[in-house]
């Protein structure tokens, strides 16, 4: 459960923004010999842009860092990471 915010730069068809967000994860680690979880508090900050095609479509690209650091087993895991996206957005 996360709460994020974003700036958006309108224009006509193209609208960059940028994104910060932070909540609880629940994270799951299943490897050979390691099965855990755990609940951790994150991050995120986000980039992105919507290129609009019409009104109501437009196609959207997003990098997203994710910080987190929960602990498995007594000793803190690295779980940060970029994800990039692409998607499409729809207005109705």
């Amino acid at each position: 459960m996360t709460v994020g915010a974003r700036l958006i730069y309108p224009t006509p068809i193209f609208e960059p923004y940028v994104g910060a967000g932070f909540g609880f994860y629940y994270i799951s680690l299943d490897k050979p010999r390691v099965d855990d979880t755990a609940f951790t508090l994150g991050g995120y900050l986000s980039a992105g842009a919507d290129a609009w095609l019409n009104r109501q479509i437009a196609l959207n690209a997003e990098l997203k860092y994710h910080y987190m650091n929960p602990e498995f087993g007594g000793s803190d895991v690295n779980t940060s990471g970029l994800v990039f996206t692409l998607g499409i957005r729809m207005g109705f």
